[in-house]
């Protein structure tokens, strides 16, 4: 069994954040493993906060990685909705930068059934103060049935010349020209370019589905992580824990770690199971709904029966179309260790939390990935401390 300092269970926004921060705290070692999926990669390739009193503070560093600096960003789905954010992948359009008076195209581009130029031109024109219409190439442009295909493609070499040649003549009276998810997969300056060769400001819409543009984020983030951070992907279990150090299972590979950081997302990332019962799968620990008429929650597992739970009305929306069972998680007390059954004890010294497998934030994937960040960063530093006190005590 290999001895390492920190195991961060869960690569999405929460996790990444934690192993970056207990990095920065001078953890020597960071184990970070991840499995396939998850909610961040879920994302629409925008970042939200529902608490934005820290984000100026703690997410500097986003500008390093390919997102937008901390700020305030207006971007548009590919549904034509529109959403306020506070960071983004940095090819998706700032409808906030434009003047009113400017014109924004849409681009009139065949990806499949999950774009129509047309009921986004429609959606937006009923949202923002600008002129929108619809903005065809010289010739009709089949760029791929998905938008990670289409996307993918647009990293070859002359493609981005192609593109802005058919939109060259259409787009004039345009101040920017919108297009859905497309623009690039491994390269970040595909719409700076279109942008430079065409004179007008190019961006992409954020996907609902999180077709392409949540790995665009994942990966960003990733950047933040340097050399001695090892990525490992599996499923990990937490098989134990002695002399104030966890056990950690990937496969056939195991750790003894100072510390474990679970950052393995809600019901929707999966750090949190539904079968028959709500269960937390790595760590096993207590999970818990906060209710709103009990703001102590309670212990799923062990007293839904008693109670007479039936769950089926906890995955059905409310008049708010919150859904209730994405609520479900583990409790942490303030020092972000993971909780006992009561919540009022830590259930393992060396076990943290953070982001929506804590009480399962809010959401459909779990609460703001700004929140999921900053969350992540204050237990990253949390674990870096107890390791830090097991070398200095010589455990």
């Amino acid at each position: 069994m290999e001895h390492v300092p920190l195991v961060v269970v869960g690569a999405g926004a929460a996790g990444i954040a934690a192993a970056r921060a207990a990095r920065i705290d001078g953890v020597p070692t960071v184990v970070l493993v991840s499995a396939a999926g998850g909610a961040t990669e879920a994302s629409a390739g925008w970042i939200v906060a529902r608490d934005a009193s820290r984000v100026s503070v703690e997410l500097g560093w986003l500008a390093g990685v390919g997102l937008r600096s901390p700020g305030t960003y207006r971007f548009a789905s590919t549904s034509g909705v529109t959403v306020d954010a506070v960071s983004g992948h940095a090819t998706l359009l700032d409808l906030h930068s434009l003047a009113v008076t400017d014109t924004i195209g849409v681009a009139d581009v065949d990806t499949g059934p999950g774009w129509s130029s047309a009921i986004v031109a429609r959606s937006l024109s009923a949202i923002v103060p600008n002129a929108v219409r619809v903005v065809a190439p010289a010739t009709p442009l089949a760029l791929g049935n998905r938008y990670a295909i289409a996307a993918q493609a647009m990293d070859t070499p002359g493609r981005v010349d192609g593109l802005c040649e058919s939109f060259r003549s259409s787009v004039a009276g345009c101040a920017a020209l919108l297009f859905p998810p497309v623009l690039g997969l491994r390269n970040d300056d595909v719409a700076a370019r279109c942008s430079k060769k065409l004179g007008v400001a190019v961006g992409t819409c954020g996907a609902d589905a999180g077709d392409a543009v949540g790995t665009w984020v994942v990966a960003a983030l990733g950047r933040s992580l340097d050399e001695r951070v090892q990525r490992i992907t599996g499923t990990a279990r937490i098989t134990g824990g002695q002399g104030g150090r966890g056990y950690v299972r990937v496969g056939h590979q195991e750790w003894s770690a100072d510390a474990v950081v679970l950052a393995t997302g809600g019901l929707a990332g999966g750090g949190i199971v539904f079968d028959g019962a709500f269960v937390e799968p790595c760590a096993h620990a207590d999970v818990w709904l906060d209710e709103r008429e009990d703001t102590g929650g309670h212990s799923l597992p062990l007293r839904a029966a008693e109670r007479g739970l039936d769950p089926t009305p906890l995955f059905e929306p409310d008049a708010d179309g919150a859904i209730r069972a994405m609520g479900v998680g583990v409790r942490v007390l303030d020092d972000h260790r993971v909780a006992t059954r009561d919540g009022r004890a830590a259930l393992h010294s060396w076990l943290f939390a953070c982001g929506a497998v804590v009480r399962g934030g809010s959401g459909v994937y779990g609460g703001g990935i700004a929140d999921a960040l900053i969350a992540g960063a204050d237990a990253g530093r949390a674990a870096a401390r107890h390791a830090q006190t097991l070398r200095t005590d010589g455990g």
